[in-house]
């Protein structure tokens, strides 16, 4: 039986791990896409791209072939989209607000993103009865209201659309109208490419000049790998480990995710009074300690305190992590730097369900968590030897 359970925790592991690597290819183009755009115009196009998505779903056949192909075309529809949006509003956000209050606008986001979940899990409980169609209905109507308020959002640093068209126009000596023609979309298309690898580079001669954002980087790849080897396998571990019941590891849950909800916003005000380092790193050696203890709680009791301290330090991190790359990042380089180190946090986080498998099986349940820590602490190391500000 444990035998069974370690190859499905590989397969859960597995599973996951594909999703990561799908949205790790949409990254870096999404970072160039950003600082090379209209960013507001941009982040619009995204929402119209993930709608695109939805209606996928929301229309899609009986056909078990079809049906597949277009969720296939959702995820990299959607992913795209998403990828491209998030990196938008992440290079906005730094230029629509002041530094000194940055912290508390990324934390307001970070508590968002875990209070709007909850009512959308009471709402997805009473669709359920009439459908998945009525649920993917209910998304496609909150994502164009999601489109209408992107279209309020301008670029303070790119008004006007700055992008040449897509296709290369030739003019013929006659003077007749511009055509478009295959060659020419070939050309720009090789243009564009060249433009690219040629961006990405110069952000790449950021990185080597400035060692204490490439060491950010790297401490973020570390957090992203702990948080991959745990996180999809705490409710197993609760389940056939501890033996909780299902309205236990439920309440554990929705407790963790307030705890991560109300730290957000705390934490970007201590971020705004404190300064991110300060708070980056007493989280990271709290939470790696915590988890540790994790390790030897039997009791339910005592397991919702850990539980809840440990959303606790876990939603300090992301906030002040947006804010100190931001610091750190010259401006002009915003997305293409979030969007690298997207793909180096995404690429952790694919890898680290499948380490997690691994450590289930060879090494037994705990050593998932006891990586976890040990990987949080050195972050806090990292933090203290390399970000000196």
């Amino acid at each position: 039986m444990n035998g069974l359970l370690g190859v499905g925790m590989l397969a859960v592991g597995a599973v996951f791990s594909i999703f990561e690597l799908l949205d790790a290819t949409f990254a870096m183009p999404a970072g160039w896409v950003a600082d090379r755009y209209n960013r507001a115009r941009v982040y619009v196009f995204s929402g119209a791209i993930s709608l695109l998505g939805l209606l996928f779903l929301l229309f899609s056949p009986n056909s078990l072939v079809l049906l597949l192909v277009l969720l296939f075309l959702f995820i990299l529809i959607y992913s795209l989209g998403i990828n491209i949006g998030y990196t938008s509003r992440y290079s906005l956000t730094l230029d629509l607000v002041p530094e000194e209050k940055r912290g508390a606008v990324f934390g307001l986001f970070h508590t968002l993103t875990f209070l709007f979940p909850i009512g959308a899990g009471l709402m997805l409980g009473i669709l359920l009865d009439l459908g998945f169609r009525a649920i993917f209905m209910l998304c496609v109507l909150l994502k164009l209201i999601d489109l209408l308020l992107r279209l309020r959002i301008h670029d303070p640093q790119r008004e006007a659309v700055t992008q040449v068209p897509l296709v290369q126009v030739e003019h013929s000596t006659t003077g007749s109208q511009p055509e478009a023609t295959p060659r020419g979309l070939i050309s720009r298309v090789k243009s564009l490419f060249r433009s690219f690898r040629s961006d990405m580079g110069e952000s790449w001669s950021v990185f080597i000049h400035k060692r204490d954002l490439l060491a950010l980087v790297m401490i973020g790849t570390l957090g992203s790998l702990s948080y991959g080897v745990s996180a999809v396998y705490f409710i197993i571990y609760f389940h056939e480990i501890l033996h909780f019941a299902p309205l236990q590891i439920g309440l554990l849950f929705s407790l963790h995710a307030a705890g991560i909800a109300l730290a957000g916003i705390l934490g970007g005000m201590l971020s705004d009074r404190l300064g991110c380092r300060t708070v980056l790193t007493t989280s990271s050696l709290v939470s790696g300690v915590l988890t540790f203890v994790f390790v030897y709680v039997q009791r339910f009791d005592v397991m919702i305190a850990v539980f809840f301290l440990l959303a606790l330090e876990g939603g300090l991190y992301a906030p002040n992590y947006q804010v100190l790359l931001g610091e750190l990042t010259p401006e002009g380089h915003q997305g293409r730097v979030f969007s690298f180190m997207d793909v180096c946090t995404t690429g952790a986080t694919a890898v680290g369900p499948l380490l997690g498998g691994w450590l289930w099986i060879a090494l037994g349940p705990t050593w998932v968590f006891i990586t976890d820590g040990i990987l949080t602490i050195l972050c806090a190391i990292l933090l203290l030897c390399f970000i000196k500000r």
